[in-house]
């Protein structure tokens, strides 16, 4: 996130937003289109197996992770790509036309 889109509600300032990758997890877990995709699932359970397993909650699952968790995680290439992947899609699936917003053809 460019520092004109970050947020600047008080709670999200105690999140470890320093961490380069942070801002990505958390435009991932801010995402409702998880909520029937579930194209974020393994990522989700890979940072709190447990946690997620129990609530299939992604902002929870990132706001209760360890600092040390996140920063390893991040630091782990296949993660990295896997994350980079995740966000690349979704943001392409937010600028891709929507089916009714493309021009129909004319009826004869």
């Amino acid at each position: 996130m460019n520092s004109q889109s970050q947020v600047s509600h008080q709670l999200y300032n105690v999140l470890p937003t320093d961490i380069e990758g942070f801002e990505s997890l958390a435009e991932l877990a801010l995402d409702m289109r998880w909520s029937w995709t579930h194209a974020t699932d393994a990522l989700w359970q890979e940072i709190d197996p447990d946690l997620w397993a129990l609530t299939n909650n992604p902002w929870l699952v990132l706001v209760t992770a360890s600092r040390h968790k996140i920063e390893s995680l991040l630091a782990d290439p296949v993660f990295h790509e896997k994350l980079n992947r995740l966000v690349q899609a979704r943001r392409e699936a937010v600028e891709a036309p929507a089916g009714f917003s493309k021009p129909t053809p004319r009826l004869p």
